[in-house]
């Protein structure tokens, strides 16, 4: 994208992207500007202008942007002479693109809307609910973690779930044993399902332990305690990314060689955390890596960006003020 900064992906749907720029000063008209596109169909549509509020915070000082989508239209296909061959696929999917964001002690956010082709914010206020980790999303919902002040001074975490489609919002616990020797740990998302992944206290090798939110949101279900073998590669040199989209015993990890001088290298790694092996995943030659595990799709049905035609007319019929020609669709076969 010229020379205008990095342009990232920042989150996932099935074949749908979210993507955004980078490096920008807040509240440059880049740093408010998010695409969401299909590397399939060669859609891609660029969002109007998100609301400075949540940008003059930066990332640093916690803000997230994700995409969360929920069906819309569905169809039954016919694949075969029996009932067991038909499948219920979803066609289309409205979307919301939400930018959580931390001002002052309290959590707000910003919500660009499908169906209206605009951004509506400040509905949500967490007061004495400070950020914590990333957010994720998860069906048609957002996820993110927070710690709460107790009177002894002791960050407790709480996971928050929100639907940005009906405006709902919950608080989950985290059990304070599973984290207790734990002071290492992400949520991730695996098999549809999140899942907590905590890493013991330093040691050599360390041990990842792998928990799973059950459906009725009200305990945690340990799936399995792994293990990681220095044998090539050193644990110890590992930052965990995220677990595998449909195999939650596999992990990817990012390797620093030299973990004084580089924060980050274009070396990552993948873990069967059952046996303990680390396995070079890719090396890939990358001048400044930025790393996610998403959950793309080879779909069988390419996803349509929801209402695309009418939102790209909306915006001066293509092109808007930041001088981004929205995308044409491609012959798709």
């Amino acid at each position: 994208m010229d020379a205008r900064g990095h342009f990232k992906v920042l989150d996932s749907f099935k074949d749908l992207l979210l993507c955004g720029f980078v490096g920008q000063a807040y509240n440059s008209e880049l740093s408010r500007t998010f695409v969401v596109c299909n590397p399939f169909t060669k859609q891609w549509l660029a969002l109007p202008l998100a609301p400075e509020r949540a940008m003059e915070y930066g990332p640093t000082r916690g803000w997230a942007a994700r995409l969360v989508c929920e069906p819309r239209i569905s169809h039954d296909l016919d694949l075969g002479d029996h009932d067991d061959d038909k499948t219920f696929v979803y066609s289309e999917y409205r979307f919301r693109v939400v930018i959580l964001y931390q001002h002052e002690r309290s959590a707000k956010l910003d919500r660009f809307c499908s169906e209206s082709g605009e951004w509506t914010g400040g509905a949500l206020v967490l007061d004495g609910i400070i950020f914590k980790k990333n957010a994720v999303s998860c069906n048609d919902e957002l996820f993110w973690v927070y710690a709460r002040d107790d009177d002894d001074g002791k960050d407790t975490p709480i996971l928050v779930a929100f639907n940005p489609f009906r405006l709902d919002l919950s608080l989950i616990s985290i059990d304070s044993s599973m984290l207790a020797e734990n002071p290492k740990w992400n949520i991730s998302v695996s098999q549809g399902a999140l899942h907590i992944v905590a890493f013991r206290k330093i040691s050599a090798p360390p041990a990842p332990t792998v928990w799973r939110l059950e459906p009725d949101r009200k305990s945690w279900s340990k799936e399995f305690e792994g293990l990681m073998k220095k044998a090539k590669y050193d644990p110890m040199k590992c930052t965990f990314i995220g677990l595998h989209p449909e195999k939650t015993e596999i992990a990817f990890f990012n390797y620093r060689h030299d973990v004084v001088a580089m924060p980050m290298s274009s070396t990552f790694l993948s873990c069967d955390l059952r046996r303990g092996e680390l396995e070079l995943f890719a090396e890939l030659k990358l001048s400044h890596p930025c790393f996610k595990v998403l959950r793309p799709r080879f779909v069988c049905w390419p996803t349509p960006i929801h209402r695309y035609e009418e939102l790209r007319s909306m915006y001066n019929n293509g092109t808007d003020e930041r001088g981004l020609v929205q995308g044409t669709e491609a012959t798709h076969q």
